[in-house]
């Protein structure tokens, strides 16, 4: 059975412009082409915390994983059996690049899938991790510009490795579902070109207000962040967009500018229940 660890949010993000990277423009960029990366974070301050206990503790750039001790650190192994089993999460596709137009729709990048298996809580599990997105902005219009970046954003995370066994305490789709708490701050970064400011937004489907499961995590009651499924492989496909304004303009709170992806959870839960 797993018992339920408490994470400590790491609060520092990286923002990082190329100097000399912005050129005049007389009209705000309406179109970029973007190169994005992500990877897991694994030495230094922001490197994954576990809890207390025993297992395999697995960690690189594009996996983090943990359970039983096995020589395979692959996070896949639900063995059904909570004693030999792992869980993990894996970055599945690492480097993407697109086209993405200012003020349009949010456009999909990385993906990390969560191995959500249930392990025996002789194991330790996973606590905390950061997750490093790069992303390389290009002008192509209103005329072609310099490259603005690479814009480095660390994306601190908490992680909460629930009982399996109601009552959960907060709406789930599996007995019980794990908690990802995302610090708001981390998912926006603004720059400054030529008189407006553009704001990147980091969003994905199903991330959004936790409600109950913010009270089960610790987290403060308006927290942000994913549920997944016991037993289940969920892949999250991160996505971003661009807003810009004139930099005379207040920016807007920071709740306000978060891409909280294609569907929100709740309506995707109605969905599915329906």
């Amino acid at each position: 059975m797993k018992s339920i660890k408490k994470a400590v949010i790491s609060t520092a993000a990286v923002l990082g412009l190329s100097a000399g990277a912005i050129t005049a423009q007389a009209n705000p960029i309406t179109d970029w082409d973007f190169t994005v990366t992500g990877e897991w974070i694994t030495v230094g301050p922001d490197a994954p915390v576990y809890s207390a206990g025993g297992g395999t503790q697995f960690n690189s750039a594009d996996l983090l994983s943990w359970g039983a001790d096995l020589i395979d650190p692959a996070p896949t192994d639900g063995g059904g059996d909570r004693f030999q089993a792992r869980s993990g999460l894996e970055v599945t596709d690492t480097s993407v690049m697109g086209s993405i137009a200012t003020g349009a729709g949010p456009v999909d990048t990385v993906e990390v899938t969560h191995f959500n298996n249930t392990i025996a809580g002789v194991f330790a599990s996973l606590e905390s991790a950061t997750f490093l997105t790069t992303l390389t902005l290009t002008p192509t219009a209103p005329a072609p510009g310099a490259p603005i970046g690479p814009v480095s954003q660390s994306i601190p995370i908490e992680f909460v490795e629930t009982f399996n066994e109601e009552p959960c305490g907060f709406a789930v789709d599996s007995v019980c579902d794990d908690i990802f708490v995302f610090a708001p701050e981390s998912l926006t970064f603004s720059f400054e070109l030529d008189g407006f400011i553009y704001t990147t937004m980091i969003g994905a489907p199903g991330l959004g207000p936790l409600g109950d499961a913010c009270d089960v995590a610790g987290a403060p009651a308006d927290c942000i962040g994913i549920t997944t499924p016991e037993g289940e492989e969920t892949p999250v496909l991160f996505n971003f967009k661009i807003d810009v304004r004139p930099a005379s303009v207040p920016a807007p709170g920071s709740l306000a500018l978060l891409s909280l992806g294609v569907l929100g959870l709740a309506a995707r839960r109605r969905a599915k229940r329906s």
